[in-house]
């Protein structure tokens, strides 16, 4: 049960970062710099903190290495929130949001090739009762 709870969360983290990201890149565009400042922490904080923590329940080298990108990019964001102004702020969302909504696509794919071929190896196999009679055609 702890496994096909993980599934589901790494799949749900996926899809939280790529819309967090989407929503960055989307604001960056509408609104006003100091409001996307604050949008930008927020999202880096829960990328840094999302990435971290799925890092650390990573099954395989691939996940690891998207949850690693996705947590330096969190702290990435964080620091340009703040670092930058004007023009090059919005840009600098603009892009990080991109990026960030590409590697939550990237790790829900991720999660379903590295799913599915877990089901697809799964043999069904029957044994015959030593009591029952053997039936040949």
């Amino acid at each position: 049960m702890t496994d096909r709870f993980s599934i589901h969360r790494r799949f749900a983290w996926g899809l939280a970062a790529a819309t967090a990201g989407a929503l960055l890149a989307i604001v960056s565009g509408l609104w006003a710099t100091g409001t996307i400042e604050w949008i930008g922490f927020a999202v880096g904080v829960g990328a840094l903190m999302g990435g971290v923590g799925m890092l650390m329940a990573a099954r395989g080298p691939m996940e690891r290495g998207l949850d690693l990108l996705v947590a330096a990019l969190g702290a990435w964001t964080i620091i340009a929130s703040f670092a930058y102004d004007g023009g090059t702020r919005l840009d600098l969302a603009r892009w990080e949001g991109v990026a960030l909504a590409l590697l939550g696509a990237a790790a829900m794919v991720v999660h379903e090739r590295t799913t599915e071929r877990v089901v697809h190896q799964l043999e069904v196999t029957t044994t015959q009762r030593e009591d029952a009679p053997a039936i040949h055609h």
